[in-house]
């Protein structure tokens, strides 16, 4: 029970420093840009360097607040922060915590059960936009990411000793769409469908046996729970999420 307050304390204290960091470096680059605009130097270097950073904007995914790990009936709180280049590219960065018992309960689409879960979502997403206007928010892209969860849980199944450790990493190549919604809003949706590779780890302190790392697609014989896997396989992942332009 402390080992999961400690991670739930931590998880709290990163989302809420990234959320303040990410506020605070988006109200200092729009201070700098405005404040370089202005001056009489703009033939400078340093002023065409200065408005690298063109809109950003904030963004969450439904799926993951509903439906947490995708696998638990768990669910999360957390979002995501686009900043938009002018050289038609962007970073999209987003840090979720994943909570026990979500309030969609019986329609889990994958409903493992477990009985306590803690843990964290954090993605980075390198955007390429084909469109290079000031319209990038309404053009197709693609793009490379990364993607990882960590939660800490005790299945439903078990006895309340066990506990399981699950981390899972991808990295895909996706290809998308992001435009906003009318062309007088500021909300936008980004929908993106991704191929790569992904690797789950499943761990139980309770059971001393580490389980080989396998590839399933080349092998009949692998074994895999929910507490005990070592696995490496393709991924096909697709990526919903809407959002709201905070500058441009």
């Amino acid at each position: 029970m402390k080992f999961s307050r400690i991670i739930q304390y931590n998880c709290l204290i990163a989302t809420f420093m990234l959320f303040q960091l990410v506020c605070k470096s988006s109200n200092n680059i729009s201070y700098i840009t405005n404040y370089l605009k202005n001056s009489e130097v703009q033939d400078s270097i340093i002023v065409k360097d200065s408005s690298n950073i063109d809109i950003v904007n904030i963004k969450i995914s439904p799926l993951r607040i509903l439906f947490g790990d995708l696998e638990t009936n768990s669910f999360a709180i957390g979002c995501g922060f686009e900043a938009l280049r002018k050289k038609n590219h962007s970073f999209d960065i987003g840090l979720y915590l994943l909570l026990h018992e979500n309030i969609i309960g019986a329609i889990q689409p994958f409903p493992q059960y477990v009985k306590k879960l803690i843990g964290y979502y954090f993605y980075f997403d390198r955007k390429n936009y084909f469109l290079k206007n000031k319209e990038q928010f309404n053009s197709p892209y693609w793009s490379y990411s990364f993607e990882t969860y960590f939660t800490f849980s005790k299945p439903g199944y078990s006895l309340e000793s066990l506990s399981t450790y699950r981390q899972l990493s991808s990295a895909r190549i996706n290809i998308g769409i992001q435009k906003r919604f009318f062309e007088s809003t500021k909300f936008i949706y980004d929908l993106n469908l991704g191929l790569g590779v992904s690797h789950l780890f499943a761990y139980s302190p309770s059971d001393a046996t580490v389980q080989a790392l396998t590839i399933p697609l080349f092998n009949d014989n692998y074994y895999s729970t929910y507490s005990a896997s070592n696995i490496l396989y393709p991924s096909i992942h697709l990526t919903i999420r809407l959002g709201y332009v905070i500058q441009e």
